[in-house]
């Protein structure tokens, strides 16, 4: 079943808010759940509940997780998103193993104490990616495919008035495409995982990652800001350049191996 959202701003539950759901598996009935599609392109839907749908499409307007309330939600085939914003309090958008999904936009955005958990696969291709205050989680199991080929760099960064973005990798963040990605001031790429860059460059302004790093031939990590990598090790015949991209400065801590 594909349900679209029809603009208005109201609950996650409001069947007068979808269009085409009759028949929707969501905790209330005709409303998007277990082998459905739902589609947001404007207005605002807000959930107090836990759902899960197997595809989210998130275009536009915003979805507003109440993780105080008991709201979360869940993605086991897919998240397409290409605008709009996850918004909330203390909620959790989880993209389960079995998903693939694509973020490729002008703008997406993700704000206050909520969390993306991805535990399948991810594929940036295209747009900025605004964080004010939360955290993108790549589990044990995660891969974030960063493959940025258009005419602009790609960016994550931190969305005024917010203070920080995290980035926690336990997974894989594999960065292909000629073009460069940028993680601005106060993005934090944290956690153990693995991080590869195997095409282009990809710069760095903050991190405490005491994962493995590669950097394949041809490529170069710019690291700025402050950065420690504990026990993290360096490899690949690849560029490391400390201190760019300016006027950044860096501050940067290896206690790991660099082969």
């Amino acid at each position: 079943m594909t349900c679209t959202w029809n603009g208005l701003t109201s609950t996650w539950d409001d069947q007068a808010g979808w269009a085409t759901c009759t028949g929707g598996s969501g905790s209330t009935a005709n409303t998007p759940g277990v082998g459905d599609t739902a589609i947001i392109n404007a207005g605002m839907v807000t959930l107090t509940t836990p759902e899960t749908v197997s595809n989210l499409q998130l275009g536009g307007g915003i979805v507003f997780i109440d993780g105080g309330m008991g709201g979360s939600l869940d993605v086991d085939t897919g998240f397409n998103w290409s605008g709009g914003t996850i918004d909330g309090f203390a909620g959790i958008l989880t993209l389960l193993p079995s998903t693939t999904s694509v973020w490729n936009g002008a703008d997406m955005t993700l704000l206050d104490s909520n969390v993306i958990n991805i535990d399948g696969t991810v594929t940036w291709t295209a747009g900025l990616i605004h964080i004010r205050d939360a955290v993108i989680s790549i589990g044990s199991g995660g891969i974030w495919n960063m493959d940025i080929n258009g005419a602009s760099v790609e960016a994550i960064d931190v969305l005024a008035p917010g203070t920080f973005a995290q980035i926690f990798n336990d997974g894989v963040i594999n960065k292909t495409g000629t073009q460069t990605a940028q993680l601005q001031d106060f993005v934090s790429m944290d956690g153990g995982g693995a991080f590869n860059l195997t095409q282009g460059n990809f710069e760095l302004n903050a991190a405490l990652f005491d994962g493995t790093v590669t950097v394949a031939a041809g490529t170069e990590l710019q690291i700025g800001g402050s950065t420690i990598f504990d026990t993290a090790s360096f490899s690949g015949a690849g560029d490391v350049r400390f201190g760019t991209p300016a006027p950044t400065g860096c501050n940067a801590t290896i206690n790991g191996t660099y082969a």
